[in-house]
C-alpha cells in the first residue's frame, strides 16, 4: 500500500504483510516543505499506529535527510513479529546405542582402549523404576503487531505425541518411567519397553554382547566369542559359534552349536540342540539332542532324551535317566558318560564327612589326653585340674558338632539316594570303548554291542544290563571294571 502527499511528494509504502513503513522523499521535494507534522500526517493517512517511537524516528530521519536532488528512503516503521510457541518434546535419560559412560578425566581415547568392541550394545537395555526421559511441555506463542497496530496472531506450541502402554508411566512430575526390565523401543509417538528381545540377525559387533533381563530370540546366529546372558529363554535359529550362553531359562538351538573346545553354556532349565561339538558346561535341567554331541564336557543335572541322538567322545554326567541312539563310535573315541552323578549335593556330602572326621580326631585326642591326666590325679596342679576342666569342655563341643555333621552327612546321603538315577538305555548301539562310570566303579566296553541295550542298578546295588526282553546280566560280564579316577 502507497500514500502520498501531492504530486511529486513524499509516499508511505506499506509492506503486504503491514510489518514494515516505509517513507520515500523525492529529489525534488522541496525540503523546505519536509517537517514533522508532514511526515506523520503522510504516516497517519497510510493507516500506521503513531506511537511515540515512531515521532523519535521522524525526528531523526529529517536530521539525516539529504539535500534535494537525491531521492531518500527509510524504513520508519517495523511491526512486531508474533513469537511461536515451542512444540513439546523429550528429554531423554537414557544413553543412545554404543554409548559407553565416562568417569571424570577419561578422554575419547581412554574410552576406546577401556570399552571391548564385544561389549558395545546396539540396544537400549532399562529396569524397572529407571527414567527414560522427561516430558517437555510446550510453550505459549505471544502475538505480534502490525504497523498498522492490528495483531499479528501467535500459535501456541503443541504438546509431544505420546502413547504409552503398561510398561512405560509417565508421571505427575512429567518423568517417563519403566514398569520393566527390558529394551527400550522409541518409535513415537509410541514408548515401550518390551521384555523379548528380538535380534534380527546375528549377534556379532552390529549388536554387541546381549544382557537382557528377560527372552532373547535371535534370528540368525551368534559368533565367535560374543556373550549370550538372559535371565528368560534363548532361542537361536541360526548355528552358535564359539561362543558362550548363559540363561535362567531353556535353551532352543535349531541350528546346533560349534564350540570348538571355546563354547560354554550354563543353562537355567533345559537344553535342545540340533547338535553339540566341543561344548562345555552345566544344563540344571534336561538335555536333548537331535543329532550328536561331540567332544563334550558337560554336566546334566537332569535326564539325556535324546532317543536319535549319539554321544561320541568327551565326558558327561548325568543325574537323571539317559536314552540314546548310540554311544561312543566305531572308531573308538574317548567317551565317558557318568551315571547317577548328584553334583549339585556331592560336594557338600564330602565336606560333611571331611568335617565329621576333623571332629571325630580332635574327639579322640581329647579322650587320649583325659585318660593320660587320669592316672596322675594325685600329682595334678592347679593349672592342670584348670586344663582338665577345659577338656571335658573340647570334648562335649567336638562330640557335639561330630553328632551334627553324622546326622547333616546321613540325611544328605538320603537326599543323594533318592535323587542319583542309573538308567540307560541305547538303541542301537554300544561301541566297544565306550566308558559308564557309576559311583567308584567305571565300565570300559569290550566290545560293540547292538540295541536296544538297558544297563540299571539291580535291587541287591549290582550294575547289570538287559538285552531286549532277556533276562538280566552283569554289566561287568561285557566290560573291564576299574575303579573310577576321583
Amino acid at each position: 500500500m502507497s500514500t502520498a502527499v501531492g504530486e511529486d511528494s513524499i509516499r508511505v509504502i506499506v509492506s503486504k504483510d503491514h510489518m514494515a513503513a516505509e517513507m520515500l522523499i523525492p529529489g525534488d521535494f522541496a525540503r523546505t516543505m519536509l517537517t514533522e507534522q508532514v511526515c506523520l500526517g503522510a504516516l497517519q493517512q497510510s493507516g500506521v499506529e503513531i506511537k511515540e517511537n515512531v515521532i523519535e524516528t521522524v525526528k531523526q530521519m529529517l536530521a539525516n535527510v539529504p539535500p534535494a536532488g537525491e531521492e531518500y528512503r527509510q524504513v520508519l516503521v517495523a511491526g512486531v513479529l508474533p513469537q511461536h510457541g515451542k512444540n513439546g518434546s523429550i528429554e531423554w535419560r537414557v544413553s543412545e546405542p554404543g554409548e559407553t559412560e565416562k568417569t571424570e578425566g577419561e578422554d575419547a581415547g581412554d574410552d576406546e582402549q577401556a570399552v571391548s568392541h564385544y561389549d558395545r550394545s546396539a540396544y537400549i537395555v532399562v529396569k524397572a523404576g529407571d527414567i527414560i526421559g522427561v516430558v517437555i511441555e510446550p510453550t505459549t506463542g505471544v502475538d505480534g503487531r502490525d504497523v498498522l497496530g492490528a495483531t499479528v496472531a501467535a500459535m501456541d506450541g503443541k504438546p509431544v505425541a505420546l502413547k504409552l502402554d503398561d510398561s512405560v508411566m509417565r508421571n505427575a512430575s512429567g518423568e517417563l518411567v519403566a514398569q520393566a526390565n527390558g529394551i527400550l523401543h522409541r518409535d513415537l509417538p509410541s514408548i515401550t519397553v518390551q521384555q523379548v528381545l528380538e535380534v534380527t540377525g546375528y549377534v556379532d559387533f552390529s549388536t554387541g554382547n546381549i544382557d537382557f533381563t528377560g527372552d532373547v530370540n535371535i534370528r540368525e546366529g551368534i559368533r565367535d566369542c560374543f556373550v549370550v546372558n538372559a535371565t528368560g529363554n534363548v532361542e537361536v535359529k541360526g548355528l552358535i559359534e564359539a561362543a558362550t550362553i548363559e540363561c535362567g531359562g531353556d535353551l532352543i538351538a535349531h541350528g546346533g552349536m560349534a564350540g570348538r573346545e571355546r563354547g560354554y553354556v550354563n543353562i537355567g532349565r533345559n537344553l535342545t540342540a540340533k547338535y553339540l561339538d566341543n561344548i562345555q558346561g552345566e544344563i540344571e535341567g534336561d538335555l536333548e539332542i537331535q543329532r550328536e554331541a561331540i567332544n563334550c564336557d558337560l554336566i546334566v543335572h537332569g535326564a539325556i532324551i535324546s532317543p536319535r541322538g549319539t554321544i561320541i567322545g568327551g565326558k558327561v554326567g548325568v543325574t537323571g535317566a539317559v536314552e540314546v541312539t548310540a554311544l561312543g563310535s566305531g572308531a573308538g573315541v574317548a567317551t565317558e558318560l557318568v551315571l547317577g552323578s548328584v553334583p549339585k549335593l556331592e560336594p557338600f556330602a564330602t565336606q560333611l564327612e571331611s568335617l565329621a572326621e576333623q571332629y571325630a580326631a580332635k574327639r579322640d585326642e581329647v579322650e587320649a589326653q583325659q585318660k593320660l591326666m587320669k592316672k596322675n590325679t594325685r600329682m595334678m596342679s592347679a593349672a592342670d585340674k584348670e586344663r582338665q576342666t577345659e577338656m571335658m569342655f573340647e570334648h562335649q563341643n567336638s562330640t557335639s558338632r561330630l553328632a551334627k555333621a553324622t546326622a547333616a552327612g546321613e540325611a544328605l546321603a538320603a537326599k543323594i539316594k533318592q535323587e542319583r538315577t542309573v538308567d540307560l538305555t541305547v538303541q542301537r548301539k554300544l561301541f566297544s570303548g565306550a566308558v559308564i562310570t557309576i559311583g567308584i566303579q567305571s565300565f570300559k566296553i569290550y566290545n560293540d554291542v547292538s540295541g536296544p541295550i538297558k544297563i540299571y542298578l539291580a535291587e541287591n546295588g549290582d550294575v547289570v544290563y538287559r538285552k531286549g526282553d532277556s533276562d538280566p546280566s552283569l554289566l561287568a560280564k561285557i566290560a573291564e571294571v576299574k575303579a573310577s579316577a576321583k
